[in-house]
């Protein structure tokens, strides 16, 4: 199964690792550390690079920064299940 988490980018559901609130994600020196060394590496990918970015998708490959929020990827991550 897939996952559209914006911008016309599709995920493998079983390549996710999480879906994180950005407020809530970068309130940590240790999120904020893990992106930044995630940026360096080249692995963060910028989704909707016009809009404001409110929620980090994590996946085995790469990291993914979405103007789309994590609700609303939550909901289609559990409705694509039934």
């Amino acid at each position: 199964m897939y996952l559209s988490i914006g911008d016309h980018v599709i995920i493998d559901k079983n390549s996710l690792i999480g879906i994180f609130d950005i407020g809530i994600y970068s309130k940590s020196i240790v999120n904020r550390r893990f992106l930044k060394y995630a940026e360096q590496e080249n692995n963060v990918v910028h989704l909707d690079s016009d809009e404001h970015i409110k929620t980090i998708i994590v996946t085995t490959e790469k990291i993914y920064l979405s103007s789309t929020t994590h609700n609303t990827l939550f909901k289609r991550f559990v409705n694509s299940y039934i």
